[in-house]
């Protein structure tokens, strides 16, 4: 929450993500070299307070064995260390001592043991206990001491050591981490700039063609950049995403451009009939115009009803009354009517038990479009057969015309396409019909597609999901 806050502060302070990134790099990295800093200070300190404090300790065990040998000389001689030392008795009488503490009070009120040690930091003699927190190292002092048998009784050994050298490394040491930390942060907030500023040139090439490209620009495409990184794959998933608009704004030119076309048809031949009738009323045989006239407005209506399914499908908004539905009775029904329309001879087998949930005059418009192909483009005879395979009922129409080629079996499902466009409309098809029934077959969660013939001609196999009652179909 709090790096969010940050973010969120640096964001209203203004910049982009180049100027984002660099700030909250630069904090970062500037609160980690303070931590150092402050973990370097405090180790440096650790490490001298240490070597100084072993030092005394050394002196005190110097000074011990005197004590032990009971050579304990008035005053005690120095090595050459900048300490002083002192023996004091159990009464706190100050035995011994280094020539430049002569006469000089005990260093500490303490009574060791034999054996016992001390450390202490303190400061110098004479500084009130309330006033030591305010005293940097230089007025301070460690004290070692060692409880130590002489021939007289136990004695304690204590060596007062200057923390001034402590304090004179701090002192060369923290200026110079003031110096050099800002040094380093800039270097760091200005590499950041420049590395960031790099990261994010392709993403502005991408942002830059992006923004060109408009409804009337879709051919247009985002540069990929060479590196297989994230902003590789965001160029890579948005000229797909413009694949597919380029691809759907296309589709919907022609479809339009098509639909236009088809529409335009029959309204053209019905004002031609109409301004012929109203010029030449004494030659019109009104009963021939008139199944003309019905024809073509028959033609319109259907053309109208599937360029709206069509478009209802695609908004995913088509209305559906499902229910259960029997496969073998809409067959039945569709191949007697089919009889009495037509000379070619209709065989319908298998379809018992073929039960499927779905609206049921939908489902029956499918079966009339595959039958209507199947009737226009036969030589004499039609097959209908039904089959359950696992969970699905199985649909097949066959006729024995010339085929459709192997290339074509997908294209025929597209919008307005005719393999003989000629022959299609002087049959009364609008190229819709195919693309109806895949509309409404998938509405289904069904599958319809052209497959290997089973009697020479063309065969659409429509495969439906059966009806299941408690996981038993």
């Amino acid at each position: 929450m709090e790096d969010r806050s940050l973010m969120h502060g640096i964001a209203r302070a203004g910049g982009g993500v180049r100027f984002r990134t660099t700030v909250l790099a630069t904090v970062v990295v500037g609160l980690a070299l303070a931590l150092a800093g402050i973990a370097l200070v405090s180790a440096t300190r650790a490490s001298l307070t240490d070597s100084v404090g072993l030092t005394a300790e050394s002196r005190a065990q110097d000074i011990a064995v005197l004590v032990e040998q009971d050579a304990l000389p008035v005053p005690i001689p120095g090595r050459g260390e900048a300490l002083v030392a002192q023996v004091i008795s159990a009464d706190g009488k100050v035995l011994s001592h280094t020539a430049d503490i002569a006469g000089e009070e005990p260093l500490i009120d303490v009574s060791l043991a034999v054996g016992e040690t001390l450390r202490k930091e303190t400061v110098e003699p004479g500084v009130n206990e309330a006033d030591q927190q305010g005293h940097s190292d230089s007025d301070r002092i460690l004290l070692v001491g060692l409880g130590v048998q002489s021939a007289n009784g136990p004695v304690s050994i204590v060596v007062a050591a200057s923390l001034d050298p402590v304090a004179k490394a701090q002192g060369v040491l923290i200026p110079v981490l003031f110096t050099v930390l800002p040094v380093i942060l800039m270097v760091i907030a200005g590499l950041v700039w420049v590395l960031v500023g790099r990261a994010l040139t392709p993403v502005e090439d991408i942002r830059a063609q992006a923004a060109a490209i408009g409804g009337e620009a879709l051919d247009l495409r985002v540069p990929v950049p060479a590196p297989q990184d994230e902003i590789h794959r965001l160029a890579v998933t948005m000229n797909d995403m413009l694949d597919r608009l380029d691809a759907s704004a296309q589709a919907r030119h022609r479809f339009v451009a098509d639909a236009s076309h088809e529409l335009r048809s029959p309204v053209a031949a019905m004002r031609t009939m109409l301004e012929v009738a109203q010029r030449h009323p004494d030659a019109i045989d009104t009963p021939t115009l008139l199944d003309d006239l019905m024809r073509e407005d028959l033609r319109l209506e259907r053309l109208t009803e599937d360029l709206l399914i069509l478009a209802r499908s695609d908004e995913h908004a088509l209305s559906m009354k499902i229910g259960r539905v029997d496969v073998r009775a809409i067959l039945a029904e569709e191949v007697a009517a089919a009889r009495h329309r037509t000379e070619h001879e209709i065989t319908l087998a298998g379809c018992a038990g073929a039960r499927v949930t779905g609206d049921r005059g939908r489902i029956t418009q499918v079966v009339r479009n595959l039958l209507e192909n199947a009737l226009c483009y036969s030589d004499s005879k039609v097959w209908v057969e039904c089959s359950v395979e696992n969970r699905w009922a199985v649909l097949l129409v066959s006729d024995d015309g010339v085929g459709i080629p192997e290339s074509e079996r997908e294209r025929i499902f597209e919008r307005f396409v005719r393999l003989e466009d000629a022959r299609s409309r002087a049959l009364g098809g609008t190229g819709l019909g195919l693309a109806v029934c895949r509309a409404l077959v998938a509405q289904h969660g069904g599958t319809i597609a052209c497959v290997e013939p089973v009697y020479g001609g063309a065969t659409f196999e429509v495969r439906l999901p059966l009806v299941q009652d408690h996981g038993i179909v």
